[in-house]
């Protein structure tokens, strides 16, 4: 990871973004998607890396974003409009947990757990670490992670001042954001130096949460960057790549300059876009 961003609520009209970002969420729906049996080693245990590796197989993406499942129709709409205009490619946490349930009914089906609600605990406990470090491993990956900052995503705590979540996974994904060691540019694109929601009941507990360091980010700031995009097209004889569209953003933020090399010893950014 790179940089991270506070999404403020925004509005996206039309079903056309919808539709692109709903072909992207279903290629990643597939792509993460495996048969239980393929998990199962020699000694009939599960295979924890294997299921790490199978849900982000051939997952390649610029943007991870975080967000609650109210948001969701509006978050594939976002992930259409990126495609669309800044050719930039985003992971939807959700699709992992889309599928939560079917793995762990798979497990419970598998080791009998009907009779046993002790084993249908350790099966909710195991999926639920699994996916999550698989989760952490895409931020990690990903250049860029974005909070879908709403009020179905954040409780506002008016007594206290704060803000606090009742969604323990966005809760782990901002954590994960602020402990992992942010990367420079060059770190996520070695290649340029060649050439299901989880239901509760009424359940509540409250998770703090950390938002320092998390540049903020509106939907005027979403026009500004297509804007820069679309004005750089005009003087290139070529497509736009999603590093193109995605320095561009760090440059609106003056964040390049402050980690592109970072660890490098080099004396200029040379990528030009």
């Amino acid at each position: 990871m790179f940089a991270k961003f506070k999404l403020e609520p925004l509005s996206i009209d039309g079903n056309r973004y919808y539709n692109i970002g709903k072909n992207l969420y279903e290629e990643n729906l597939s792509a993460i998607r495996s048969e239980l049996d393929d998990y199962v080693t020699e000694g009939n245990s599960l295979s924890a890396k294997k299921i790490e590796d199978d849900w982000f197989p051939k997952v390649t993406a610029d943007i991870f974003l975080s967000h609650s499942h109210a948001d969701e129709r509006t978050v594939i709409q976002l992930a259409g409009w990126l495609k669309e205009y800044l050719n930039v490619r985003t992971f939807v946490d959700s699709c992992v947990w889309a599928y939560c349930d079917d793995l762990i009914n798979a497990m419970e089906r598998k080791y009998n757990s009907q009779n046993d609600p002790s084993i249908s605990r350790q099966i909710c406990s195991h999926v639920y670490m699994i996916l999550n470090t698989a989760l952490h491993k895409m931020i990690d990956k990903t250049e860029c992670l974005i909070f879908y900052h709403t009020p179905q995503s954040v409780a506002y705590k008016d007594y206290l001042g704060k803000t606090a979540l009742y969604s323990p996974w966005i809760y782990s994904e901002l954590l994960m954001g602020n402990l992992i060691q942010s990367k420079s540019l060059m770190e996520h694109r070695p290649n340029i130096l060649k050439e299901s929601t989880q239901h509760f009941s009424q359940l509540k507990v409250e998770y703090k949460i950390c938002l320092d360091g998390y540049e903020s980010m509106d939907a005027d700031n979403l026009n500004e960057w297509e804007e820069a995009v679309s004005n750089r097209k005009k003087y290139i004889s070529r497509t736009l790549s999603p590093y193109d569209s995605m320095d561009i953003l760090y440059d609106l933020y003056s964040l390049k300059d402050k980690g592109y090399f970072k660890g490098k010893s080099a004396e200029r950014d040379y990528y030009i876009g």
